[in-house]
């Protein structure tokens, strides 16, 4: 994958390869490279690995419930939409 954004008179072009998953760890593997084009025409690049460990709902659920929180609000983005086909589970919890 790759995408490209003017910064600063100068660009970013950012790519990403090699996406691995554990489903048994619920853990995802990837490794991404920024170049960097400055606005006086030097270029940089910048390489790093990305390991994320991920949740499913009711996961976290059971995590926050017994680390004694309650849910007090939930979304499935930024913008405060509900929790449906979300891209993100965000909750506001606190305790009782």
């Amino acid at each position: 994958m790759r995408w490209e954004r003017e910064h600063e008179g100068g660009h970013i072009v950012k790519t990403h390869w090699g996406d691995k998953i554990d489903t048994e760890k619920q853990v995802f593997d990837a490794h991404y490279a920024f170049t960097v084009t400055h606005a006086d025409g030097t270029t940089e690049r910048v390489e790093d690995d990305l390991r994320l460990k991920y949740y499913y709902e009711e996961q976290l659920r059971e995590y926050l419930s017994a680390a004694g929180l309650v849910i007090k609000e939930e979304y499935g983005w930024y913008d405060k939409t509900p929790i449906a086909d979300n891209r993100e589970l965000i909750f506001v919890c606190g305790r009782n």
